[in-house]
């Protein structure tokens, strides 16, 4: 991707960016603490559960996402897989947002919860890094490839892990992993689905007048 299309493509779609990065830069935050800090979370709060659990946890986990993110791919219209992709997104942060509810109501297990918190992370995590900018560049025709906007996710996710464990090392040392995993869980669930709405605003707009003009131009 040149210089010049990337000026392009954050002058038009700047906005719809940023708020996107961000989101991914907040899920790699949760997404690298849950992979780091997963057997201190699990002692934590289910001291009892075999460390075989993990990894068939971790098999539903990824069984259910490859379903999910499989459903994409069958959808041959951009702008229909665009708003697929938007609807599993808010399902994701709403799942997430639901089963860590209803975890701290005492009203499902730790392994529900867990297994909740997974799929409504790593769904909308991969949902960015496959599909999005995929069907973003084909929607839009913006000339350049997914790789740049990837890379710039990750570089600026990662920065968001290390962000997390200063805050935890020097400002909340006294939290439990299991507490700020609890805490960044319930604060994700809210912001993510906030900025899921607010790129989607963005983006849809952009597209209706693009419609618009493509309809004048035609008659």
């Amino acid at each position: 991707m040149s210089i010049r299309h990337k000026q392009v493509a954050w002058s038009r779609y700047g906005v719809g960016l940023f708020l996107i990065i961000l989101l991914y830069a907040l899920l790699t935050t949760l997404r690298d603490f849950r992979d780091s800090f997963m057997i201190e979370i699990w002692t934590e709060l289910s001291p009892q559960i075999p460390p075989s659990f993990y990894a068939q946890q971790e098999i539903q986990i990824a069984a259910w996402v490859f379903i999910l993110l499989a459903s994409i791919a069958w959808i041959r219209s951009n702008q229909q897989a665009f708003g697929w992709i938007h609807f599993l997104m808010l399902l994701s942060f709403g799942g997430m947002g639901w089963v860590t509810y209803a975890f701290t109501r005492g009203w499902i297990p730790t392994d529900l919860w867990m297994c909740g918190v997974g799929i409504g992370l790593f769904l909308p995590y991969l949902i960015i890094q496959i599909a999005f900018f995929e069907r973003l560049i084909a929607l839009f025709d913006i000339r350049g490839n997914v790789g740049y906007f990837v890379y710039l996710c990750d570089s600026i996710g990662y920065f968001g892990s290390v962000a997390l464990l200063f805050f935890k090392e020097l400002w909340a040392p006294d939290l439990s992993w299991a507490t700020l995993f609890l805490q960044y869980t319930h604060a994700l669930a809210v912001i993510g689905g906030c900025l899921t709405l607010g790129q989607a605003f963005f983006f849809y707009q952009l597209l209706w007048k693009k419609k618009t003009i493509l309809s004048a131009t035609t008659q």
